[in-house]
């Protein structure tokens, strides 16, 4: 592998804890709760796969994957787990050089995985009415590598989508009902819709809107998700599991 250098993403593993962090190596200096304060700058000339002590504790270098990405974000709004957002992908019927409408950036963590499916042709262009959250979402986009697939509009996706012909459009919106209309102006004939809500009255709402436009394949869905344990004396499920993190309403638009 070539030696890391200026620019570079890398993920931050705590050997000891099982911290992740999430950084592009800049000269500056920086400081990170459970990492301490250190100049990335350092790090060039490595390669992913060392070991360096911060706070006298070891961190492996990691190459950024999606997973990775998500687990160690810079965080300013609540993120959507992979459990969910690889799903929502696949309702969306997202792939290679599909065009994608994102309604609420937050912090970038479905965004990542949106991007990921769509490149190296397809495009998504992300709607929020909040600018801090699009500099953050953009600094997780540069560590995942993908932040040149993804365009920002500073725009209330609620006032209208200013793109058509468009193959999906995913929300994460507490309101997305209100988008449903401007949805369905925008996407391609058979394009698919999907949203991801908090409450279960934010699913039912979304699911009735969506068959009074006309929409079909409707479908309200929860995933749950827990780890396996492995130890010497045993194998079994780990006592802490994720539970309810939201719903996903999916559905397809009819041709014109």
């Amino acid at each position: 592998m070539m030696p890391i250098g200026l620019g570079d993403p890398i993920v931050l593993l705590d050997l000891k804890k099982g911290r992740r962090k999430n950084i592009i190596v800049e000269d500056k200096v920086i400081k990170i709760k459970g990492f301490g304060v250190f100049n990335p700058k350092d790090f060039t000339g490595k390669e992913y796969g060392d070991i360096v002590y911060l706070s006298n504790k070891p961190v492996l270098l990691q190459p950024p994957s999606v997973v990775e990405c998500i687990r160690g974000l810079k965080r300013k709004a609540q993120i959507i787990l992979p459990k969910d957002s690889g799903l929502i992908a696949l309702y969306a019927n997202i792939g290679p050089g599909s065009i994608v409408v994102e309604g609420g950036i937050g912090s970038g963590g479905l965004t990542i995985v949106l991007a990921n499916f769509v490149r190296p042709t397809g495009k998504v262009i992300s709607y929020d009415i909040n600018e801090e959250f699009f500099k953050i979402a953009y600094y997780n986009l540069r560590v995942a590598g993908l932040h040149e697939y993804v365009d920002m509009k500073l725009k209330d996706i609620k006032e209208g989508i200013d793109e058509s012909n468009v193959d999906a459009v995913v929300l994460d919106i507490p309101e997305p009902w209100d988008v449903i209309e401007h949805a369905r102006n925008a996407l391609k004939p058979f394009g698919h819709f999907v949203a991801y809500v908090p409450t279960i009255e934010q699913a039912r709402k979304t699911y009735l809107e969506l068959k009074n436009q006309g929409f079909y394949n409707l479908e309200i869905v929860e995933l749950l998700m827990r780890n396996i344990l492995v130890k010497p004396l045993g194998t079994r499920p780990d006592n802490k599991v994720i539970g309810h993190t939201g719903y996903i309403i999916a559905g397809r638009k009819l041709r014109d």
